[in-house]
């Protein structure tokens, strides 16, 4: 997968997403302006993380869930997994 500094990441379960959050926190990544842990939690939005920023935050609405979804951009959690070396700090 190519190296991108936003990914959009839709867990299966709502205990999937806790995790994920988890261990993004774990890996320093704080909540963007826009959005805190608790409505990136309980948002059913896929879950945006920036890489060069290193923040976390979710999608805004639907609609742009919906484009996402359908450039076929967003990640499974497993999927994210995969790719988290890649924006991890050296």
């Amino acid at each position: 997968m190519a190296k991108r500094d936003q990914l959009y990441v839709k867990p299966a379960t709502r205990e999937a997403r806790a995790d994920l959050l988890v261990s993004l926190e774990d890996e320093g990544f704080g909540y963007d302006d826009s959005w805190d842990r608790e409505s990136v939690l309980e948002s059913g939005l896929p879950v945006v993380v920036r890489a060069e920023e290193r923040t976390i935050g979710r999608m805004g609405n639907v609609t742009v869930a919906a484009c996402a979804a359908t450039a076929k951009v967003i990640l499974t959690d497993t999927e994210f997994y995969e790719v988290l070396s890649e924006i991890r700090l050296p």
